[in-house]
Formats: C-alpha cells, sequence, structure tokens
C-alpha cells in the first residue's frame, strides 16, 4: 500500500449493527459488496488512496455502532474529522428510537 498522499481526509460512519455500514465502505474502497458482512466490533476502518490531478487523496473512513460513539468520539474528534455519517435502516419504527445520540 502507498504511504505517500498530499491530503488526508477523515469519515466516520456512524450506525446500528447490521445496517451495511462495512458492506457500503468494502464497496467503496474494495470494489466489492457482500451483504453477509461480519459484524464490527468496536471500531474499524478503511483506506483508499486516490490520485486526482496528479495529488495522491488519502481517504481513511471509520466505522462503529451508535451505541459506542458516546464512549470513542472523543477520540474520533480530537483529530480533524471531514465529515460523519449516519447510517441508518427504516425498516422498522422502532429504528427511529436509536437516531438520539446522547
Amino acid at each position: 500500500m502507498d504511504t505517500e498522499y498530499d491530503y488526508l481526509f477523515k469519515i466516520v460512519l456512524i450506525g446500528d449493527a447490521g445496517v451495511g455500514k462495512t458492506s457500503i465502505v468494502r464497496r467503496y474502497t474494495d470494489g466489492i459488496f457482500t451483504s453477509a458482512g461480519i459484524p464490527t466490533i468496536g471500531v474499524d476502518f478503511c483506506i483508499k488512496t486516490l490520485q486526482i490531478g496528479g495529488t495522491a487523496v488519502k481517504v481513511r473512513i471509520h466505522m462503529s455502532q451508535c451505541i459506542l460513539v458516546c464512549c470513542r468520539i472523543s477520540s474520533f474528534l480530537s483529530k480533524p474529522v471531514l465529515c460523519v455519517l449516519l447510517v441508518k435502516t427504516f425498516s422498522s419504527p422502532v429504528e427511529f428510537s436509536t437516531l438520539i445520540i446522547h
């Protein structure tokens, strides 16, 4: 893997277990989509390096369950993060109850 880059962009995906955070990220980083993923324990991340007009851009995407965000979001936010994306499934009204992050 190439460790040289001109820019680093950090993105955080948070969401309930089983909503497909890892599947979405693996599709972007590896070009492979699988709906039968292995649950992420704790926090995981993937990296993709792009060449844009001769500039190397590294995108680092962290994934975490909503329930773990309260404990670990401070470690994400202590360093610059480009954006935080919330991944949800709305197949059941009960799912809306976990949208609130304390």
